[in-house]
């Protein structure tokens, strides 16, 4: 519902009448500008009374001339309000007063304009009509039922004594049609009824009717739509049962809107001054909410309150009205109070705070928030101070329980290194736990959005992090490990999330967790490390080989290509052993493994396979005799003299073993033993210490 002023409604076009003005002239103004009533005013422009369609009935009833003054049957019973008021506020007089029309008049009471229901209608809307509500929830009681023979004149009477705005004309080929009021004043207008003018003379709508089970709404829209006051409601046999009339509609909105005048109440101060100004018609509202209210002038003296502060001083509203704190408690708890009431008028601004308060009676003792908040007149000058207090007992004590369970929860989360997080879509808002914040490194309470969290990410995995998340909002499982950057470290999180989605297909929830494997990744790596390398030389092991070996082979047969293996063997290594010891040998092989790793090409894999055997496989060779010129140049480099860390300058030879696949073999373990056949041959035969084994 808007939040504006009755004096942004008002229809300032129609113009008031005065005293003196014959009963025809308002009966003219009325039919020509499409209104239900005039406002009769004095010499000074302020309201004196208001001739309506209704009081027009009584002139026709009543066979009244209308050259007699509008005065003599005019309404003197005025509803005037001022134009600064709040249209709702406005409306909650109208329905309590039982009005149709509202008097707006100005500082000075001086005639502004009327405001009628079909004006608040129109400016409050159907929309907080809830879409379950029919019409038969809210009509009023059949309308009555008039023949078209009826002398216009005692229609009007009838009209008039029930106090309705309409009714159903039966003819007498059993069609029916609807007499207004404003048909009966817009005829009048024209000319004066005789006594025996029937109801048939008069123009008449046609007769229409809705269903009692359509919904309020659409019935609203079509009385808008239409420009329709009223509606005829008939069940299913096409029989009337009632009436909806836009008092009706209003009615229904001022019900549906009950709870955000209530939460207006709670949290809209201006609007608390409002209240507080109609609070003989609010007073049943203000007295149904459970917190103490009280209102005081610049000077502490109380103005009003509530029935639940009436508790707090044990003693009713009209005893603590015109007095202050010092009359009804002790001085030092007096001036406490007015110390904080008097700092809310010094700062101009609504003070917020928690208080333990207790009943003068000892009934009760609780924790409350107390807001303390200025308030204004029309000329934004600070007139008293309005204080509300919410018991927050049970709440506090909620509240500790949780911290307990959250602490304990964020406790159990930094054992285990397991962070949570849920995301709202509907608000755009993801909560990340204490553990997420430690795992990445993010100052605690950083509001967190999607970006940031992907500027963790190592850029590596970025590419495949998003197309994680982005398949998941398809329906596939999220469940992926990755590294993130923490402090220039790379770590390495798990992450697993379940998402839950609407009928249609939309995100609606998601929940996960972040887990830091960091150590168990490096652990696995270590044993990846044990499992595939030599720990000596840090080069691949014969586990490794004959995987790798295994795999280059199905290569090279798929591609028609050809690889080598190339198996060594140090001259007289034993001997260097025996005569220096395991330290000096375990040296003399770490220089060897680093001369293959300078000689041999990028993407060959060079092993050792215990002791003094080193094994290489050559990816791509177009020849044989590719594989022995690098066994060759090899054996070369391998004969440089050692310098050993004892000063010792030790020269070794070395034996090779070459095979090539997939022509001597497709299987890994066989091509090794055939080139172990070949290293052999090589050490005993060969001078050049260099044998291929020969093609099957």
């Amino acid at each position: 519902m808007q939040k504006i002023t009755i004096g942004e409604t008002v229809n300032r076009h129609i113009a008031p009448l005065k005293r003196d003005s014959c009963i025809a002239v308002a009966l003219q103004m009325m039919r020509r500008q499409a209104v239900s009533s005039v406002v009769i005013v004095d010499e000074s422009h302020h309201p004196v009374g208001i001739f309506t369609e209704h009081d027009a009935l009584e002139v026709v009833a009543q066979h009244l001339e209308t050259s007699l003054a509008v005065e003599e049957v005019m309404s003197e019973n005025l509803f005037c309000i001022h134009e600064s008021m709040h249209l709702y506020n406005a409306y909650i007089l109208l329905e309590n007063r039982g009005y149709r029309h509202i008097i707006v008049v100005d500082e000075s009471d001086i005639y502004v304009g009327i405001v009628s229901e079909s004006d608040f209608l129109r400016q409050i809307g159907s929309d907080y009509i809830a879409n379950s509500k029919d019409v038969r929830s809210v009509m009023s009681t059949k309308p009555i039922q008039i023949s078209h023979t009826m002398r216009v004149s005692k229609a009007a009477k009838v009209m008039s004594a029930q106090g309705a705005h309409c009714a159903i004309v039966l003819h007498d080929d059993q069609s029916k049609t609807l007499l207004e009021e404003h048909d009966i004043a817009h005829c009048y207008a024209n000319e004066p009824f005789s006594e025996a003018t029937a109801v048939s003379e008069l123009k008449q709508k046609p007769f229409q009717s809705i269903p009692q089970s359509m919904s309020l709404k659409k019935a609203a829209a079509m009385m808008e739509q239409h420009g329709i006051n009223q509606l005829v409601v008939v069940d299913n046999e096409s029989t009337v049962v009632g009436l909806l009339k836009r008092h009706d509609v209003l009615k229904a909105i001022h019900g549906e809107y009950f709870n955000f005048l209530v939460d207006i109440i709670d949290k809209k101060s201006a609007d608390l001054m409002l209240i507080y100004e109609n609070k003989k018609l609010l007073r049943d509202v203000i007295n149904t909410i459970p917190d103490l209210i009280w209102l005081k002038d610049t000077h502490g003296t109380y103005l009003a309150c509530n029935n639940r502060f009436e508790r707090f001083y044990n003693t009713k509203e009209g005893h603590i009205i015109g007095k202050t704190d010092f009359d009804l408690i002790d001085a030092p708890t007096a001036a406490y109070y007015k110390d904080q009431d008097q700092n809310v008028l010094n700062q101009e601004v609504p003070r917020h705070y928690k208080e333990h308060l207790v009943f003068s009676d000892g009934s009760y003792k609780g924790l409350f928030h107390i807001i303390k908040t200025p308030m204004r007149n029309d000329q934004d000058e600070i007139t008293g101070v309005l204080s509300i207090a919410r018991d927050i007992s049970e709440l506090h004590r909620h509240e500790d329980t949780l911290r307990r369970i959250d602490h304990d929860f964020n406790e159990a989360q930094a054992l285990a290194h397991i962070g949570s997080w849920s995301l709202d879509p509907a608000n755009a808002a993801l909560q990340w736990s204490d553990e997420c914040y430690r795992i990445f490194n993010i100052e605690m309470d950083t509001p967190i959005e999607y970006e940031l969290f992907l500027q963790r990410v190592h850029p590596d995995d970025r590419d495949y992090v998003h197309s994680a998340w982005e398949a998941a909002l398809q329906g596939a499982p999220y469940k992926i490990d990755h590294r993130i950057i923490v402090d220039d470290a790379v770590k390495w999180v798990r992450e697993r999330a379940k998402l839950e989605f609407d009928e249609s297909g939309k995100l609606k929830a998601a929940v996960g967790t972040v887990q830091d494997i960091t150590k168990r990744k490096l652990y696995e790596e270590e044993l990846e490390r044990l499992a595939n390398y030599d720990s000596l030389t840090g080069l691949a092991n014969r586990s490794f080989l004959l995987s790798h070996l295994q795999k280059s082979i199905h290569m090279a047969t798929r591609n028609g290509r050809t690889i080598a293996l190339l198996l060594f063997d140090l001259d007289h290594f034993k001997d260097v052993n025996d005569s220096f010891g395991h330290t000096i040998g375990d040296e003399l092989l770490t220089l060897v493994a680093k001369r293959f790793v300078e000689r041999v090409r990028k993407g060959d894999l060079i092993t050792r396979l215990g002791g003094d055997e080193f094994a290489v496989v050559l990816e791509h060779i177009t020849r044989r005799e590719d594989a022995a010129q690098v066994a060759h140049e090899m054996i070369g480099v391998l004969a440089q003299p050692y310098r050993l860390s004892n000063k010792l300058e030790i020269h070794i030879g070395s034996s090779v073993g070459i095979v090539i696949a997939p022509q001597h073999s497709q299987n890994a373990e066989e091509l090794l033993q055939f080139a172990d056949t070949a290293l052999y041959k090589a050490k005993v035969k060969d001078v050049q210490r260099i044998r291929i084994i020969p093609m099957r």
